[in-house]
């Protein structure tokens, strides 16, 4: 079985504000596995972006982000 997305806090996150942004992306453990998987591109590319558009103030507070898979 996998690790959830975002190891160690499942496949979904929950955000009440900027502040909580912040810690739950601390949580996140980016390093699983040695190689740059795909996983780790979407979480890194994921966490820079809000954290970005938080610093901005561009996030409208509480969100959920939840990982699905599409189909091939």
């Amino acid at each position: 079985m996998s690790e959830p997305f975002f190891h160690p806090l499942g496949d979904e996150i929950t955000i009440s504000d900027k502040d909580e942004l912040v810690k739950i992306i601390l949580e996140i453990d980016f390093e699983i596995g040695a190689s740059k998987t795909s996983n780790f591109r979407e979480r890194f590319t994921l966490g820079q972006y809000l954290l970005t558009l938080a610093s901005l103030s561009q996030l409208e507070c509480p969100f959920s982000i939840e990982k699905h898979e599409t189909p091939d």
